[in-house]
């Protein structure tokens, strides 16, 4: 493994500013982010994502899909981890909260709660509030499912999310909440 993490960093290194953020971006995105979605991530015109993303297609870095026009992914899994791994904490906060805010404007619905949760619990304890409301109506949809175990994991999510940002009466009233739930 530490020979390829050595391979991965060479490819990654000397691509670019513009191919670096893309890069990231997709990382904290996920598996398969849509280009408009990356577009409103990243502090890059349209011309400059674009041509990032063709820089880091050469490099074999990101892939695009052919049958799913617009979307990239990672060549290998083992690329987007070391690329999130090298992410420092701030990057990684200021990235998920772009993430899911974009997400909120493109129509969070689309991708459901679970997503937004996740984005949300990430990007720092200034959005924890929001990360347990998406936590919790992630919850209450795999219960309406019968996915109770998901279910049970996500309202997890929305307790110890709002267990970091302290006991404020409200938040000691929806803990529980969560917690019968």
């Amino acid at each position: 493994p530490e020979h390829l993490c050595r391979v991965i960093s060479q490819r990654l290194a000397g691509l670019g500013s513009a191919a670096e953020q893309a890069i990231a971006a997709t990382a904290v995105i996920g598996h398969q982010p849509d280009l408009a979605l990356l577009e409103r991530v990243v502090d890059l015109s349209v011309d400059d994502v674009s041509s990032a993303l063709d820089t880091a297609v050469k490099a074999k870095v990101l892939e695009e899909y052919p049958s799913i026009p617009r979307r990239y992914g990672f060549h290998h899994a083992l690329v987007r981890d070391l690329v999130y791994r090298n992410l420092t904490a701030d990057e990684c906060q200021r990235l998920h909260r772009r993430v899911g805010e974009a997400l909120e404007d493109m129509g969070g619905d689309a991708v459901g709660p679970a997503e937004l949760a996740d984005h949300f619990a990430l990007a720092g304890d200034g959005l924890a509030e929001r990360a347990a409301c998406y936590a919790s109506r992630a919850g209450e949809q795999a219960f309406a499912e019968h996915r109770y175990e998901a279910a049970a994991r996500r309202f997890r999510q929305a307790v110890s999310t709002l267990d970091r940002v302290g006991g404020a009466v409200t938040t000691m009233g929806r803990r529980c909440q969560l917690l019968l739930k």
